[in-house]
């Protein structure tokens, strides 16, 4: 099992993300709504681990509690490789990436063993829209998303989700 802690979008930005999404499906391109589980919602993913414990939970919460940084969704970028992704990518700023840090210092003292690129200095923060692509995909879906205008936004909740089933384990803000 793992489980991964999700940033979720406020109203506007999700709907905002939705419509990417859409377009991504117009152009005939597999977006995340239809991915896996196909239970997914607009977000960014704060960190994973294995396993998430109730001790772990009770800190991750405390930690969250004192900073739910805004975000600005401000690119439109992919990730390369043979099964890459469509991502809008979020500006890295201090309190985001604190909240990064210290999520990750808690949850390495845990049993459950952190996700290696979610952790300080490898995160690349950012709101998938589209996972899976061949190289072709992803040109096109770029092409389709091409009038992104960068984007700020509130965090609406912070939760912790089973990346197999999408099911929502615990709200932690």
């Amino acid at each position: 099992m793992t489980h991964v802690i999700e940033m979720f979008l406020d109203e506007e930005a999700d709907q905002q993300v939705r419509l990417l999404w859409s377009k991504l499906s117009d152009a005939g391109i597999p977006s995340l709504a239809s991915f896996s589980h196909c239970r997914h919602r607009p977000h960014v993913t704060l960190c994973g681990a294995s396993e998430l414990g109730s001790d772990d939970l009770a800190e991750a919460s405390e930690i969250i509690a004192r900073q739910l940084p805004p975000l600005t969704l401000g690119t439109l970028g992919a990730f390369p490789g043979y099964r890459g992704a469509l991502f809008l990518g979020v500006v890295p700023s201090v309190e985001l990436l604190d909240l990064n840090a210290r999520l990750h210092a808690q949850l390495v003292s845990g049993k459950g063993r952190r996700w290696r690129f979610s952790g300080p200095g490898q995160w690349v923060p950012h709101c998938t829209l589209a996972n899976g692509l061949t190289a072709a995909e992803r040109a096109r879906g770029l092409e389709a998303c091409a009038d992104f205008e960068p984007l700020d936004c509130r965090v609406s909740a912070i939760c912790v989700i089973d990346a197999a089933t999408g099911e929502r384990m615990a709200v932690l803000a």
